[in-house]
């Protein structure tokens, strides 16, 4: 397996290389026929033409800077592509002002997925929708940084969108030397050949870019392979042991008990590297909800209580001067944070350690908000010196004898961090080996229109550990009745024999399709709720509900439909809502969730 890997990073990194050759090639040979051209508008729309052919989009254009708008002087299309020109000869500076902004400073606008802008620049998405455009890029036409206009493509696969700016970026520097002759303003022989050593240096950029990206997914894929096989490894082996052992009630139960942990280990990696990926795509928001501060600790400390029960450790709790418990905020998020750091305090320091928490209010600058500082202490293994200055980039760990056995992404750390600062807040952190950590946090939360009544930590109601699946046992549906919509049969037992407990009546289908069926075929009120699996054959779930909403009876119009999916992202649990949804569940179930779901809608 290792040699495979090796072979297939080699293929990839020749690849790599051929590439950056061709590229090379279609930059000289671009500049050459600039260079020497007597008919510089044929010459351009023959750049354009290559360019194209190149990157493999469907059209290629310049639009020039005209002082109160942006003119589309050159154009070429794809085969069967047809042309925009006549139809968008022009767009005005002020509606594409954002663009500007970004070019002008000499960078590239890479949007790789139109949708994406449709809230953030309605103007730009107005132009673009209407195309066809799924994804563009721009590059500056500039020359002593002015900005000329800009050199753009369309649909180009988006997996090469960065490699075709860095391509457009370099050719729009000889574009916009080309136009300056144009004007009468001819340039040295000296700047031509300076452009072409930024071109080799930009190349070079992009060739080490390359190599250090492929190295990283390699040193990526070699930890996360270790990491999400120990639990696999836990997973399958106990349940060959289970199986071994089926009369055995007590040794099944313990092989039970290993796999349920294990695999909320795996579950653990696999939302880190989600949550990493969706922060750095940019597509992460915060949440805006009412809680309570207080509260939200006490849950909190309820979830590691008894990790720091099995390893003996103490737990101090300190709060000072909490005059405004009642805030606004992403309760998840916050949460999520002061996991990860107890969490790493708990399993860093050795059996019988101390952990400290102190929480305070500070004053703060910004009206209508309180300032809350958090310092987690320990006195575990403590980090070294070179370590702590990359505690908080993706994927590292500390190199520690007393770490190896600790398992983990390496991602908490990054991830944290970047919740907190999208929260304007500053995250500090002092350690020494052998000593102890010492971690400094700050965030500003939106304060609710409240009296201001204090709430020292550990009072107030808060939501105590339940066992769900006794609760939901309890419950008696058994006049109500559920249609289970999943491809998948193995989740279809899952989803049947958990709300099975309840009591109710219980029917399933195997894609949208016959879901929608089905409900068209009953009578009204036949079904009291809907589970609605997104990804299946013939008919998704945001088509399935979608249909059933179409139907044209009040029944069908009100009848609660849930999204039970393991599309977990805030833009799915969006896409549900507009599809029709009641509410979405995301896989694996959350059976106090689910428990909930069934109280609200039935």
């Amino acid at each position: 397996m290792t040699k495979d890997i090796t072979t297939q990073e080699t293929v990839r990194n020749k690849d790599n290389i051929t590439e950056l050759q061709r590229t090379h090639e279609l930059i000289y040979e671009q500049a050459a026929i600039l260079s020497r051209s007597e008919d510089i508008p044929t010459a351009i729309q023959g750049m354009l033409a290559a360019i194209g052919s190149f990157v493999n989009a469907e059209r290629a254009y310049i639009f020039e800077d005209k002082g109160t708008h942006y003119a589309n002087t050159f154009e070429w299309c794809a085969p069967d592509i047809s042309p925009e020109k006549n139809n968008l000869q022009e767009v005005d500076l002020h509606t594409v002002s954002a663009w500007t902004d970004v070019l002008i400073h000499g960078d590239c606008i890479i949007i790789s997925e139109v949708e994406s802008i449709k809230e953030s620049h309605p103007a730009i998405y107005d132009i673009l929708k209407p195309q066809n455009i799924s994804n563009v890029v721009e590059a500056p036409i500039m020359v002593d940084n002015h900005l000329l206009g800009f050199l753009g493509v369309d649909n180009s696969p988006v997996k090469t969108s960065q490699r075709v700016a860095e391509t457009l970026q370099i050719l729009g520097t000889f574009i916009a030397i080309t136009l300056k002759n144009q004007e009468g303003r001819l340039e040295s022989l000296e700047q031509a050949n300076t452009a072409l050593s930024e071109s080799n240096a930009a190349l070079r950029v992009a060739y080490e870019s390359a190599n250090q990206a492929n190295a990283a997914k390699t040193n990526f894929l070699s930890k996360m392979s270790h990491d999400i096989r120990t639990p696999m490894n836990g997973i399958m082996g106990m349940t060959t042991i289970a199986i071994a052992h089926i009369d055995d009630k007590e040794r099944v139960l313990d092989c039970l008990g290993k796999i349920s942990s294990s695999s909320r280990h795996l579950l653990a990696l696999i939302n880190d590297v989600l949550d990493m990926s969706q922060i750095e795509s940019g597509k992460t928001t915060l949440a805006k909800e009412e809680f309570n501060l207080s509260n939200l600790i006490e849950t909190s400390l309820d979830m590691i209580r008894p990790q720091i029960a099995e390893r003996n450790h103490h737990l101090n709790i300190r709060s000072m001067d909490i005059t405004h418990s009642h805030v606004i905020g992403d309760s998840l998020r916050i949460r999520q944070v002061f996991l990860n750091i107890l969490g790493n305090a708990v399993k860093y320091t050795p059996d019988g350690g101390i952990l400290s928490i102190s929480i305070s209010e500070k004053t703060s600058g910004k009206k209508g908000y309180g300032c809350y500082e958090f310092i987690f202490e320990d006195n575990g293994i403590g980090m070294s010196e070179e370590f702590l200055s990359r505690i908080f980039q993706p994927f590292e760990r500390e190199k520690d004898e007393h770490a190896t056995n600790v398992q983990g992404t390496g991602l908490g750390m990054a991830i944290t961090k970047n919740i907190i600062e999208m929260m304007h807040g500053d995250i500090k952190v002092e350690s020494n080996p052998g000593e102890g950590t010492r971690f400094i946090i700050t965030i500003f939360l939106e304060l609710q229109d409240l009296n201001n009544v204090p709430t020292p930590i550990g009072e107030g109601s808060f939501a105590r550990p339940k066992d769900q699946l006794a609760d939901l046992a309890k419950a008696d549906y058994s006049s109500k009745r559920v249609l289970i919509v999943d491809d998948n049969e193995l989740n279809l037992e899952i989803a049947s024999e958990i709300l099975g407990m309840s009591g109710i009546q219980i029917e399933t289908a195997e894609n949208g399709k016959l879901a929608v069926d089905m409900v068209a075929d009953h009578p009204d009120g036949y079904y009291d709720i809907i589970f609605m699996d997104i990804r299946m054959p013939i008919m998704n779930g945001y088509e399935a509900a979608s249909a059933i909403r179409a139907l044209d009876r009040s029944y069908t119009r009100h009848l609660p439909i849930i999204g039970l999916s393991a599309n977990a992202f805030a833009e799915d649990v969006a896409m549900s809502r507009n599809a029709g949804m009641n509410a979405h569940i995301s896989k694996p179930l959350d059976i106090d969730q689910l428990a909930k779901t069934l109280e609200n809608w039935i």
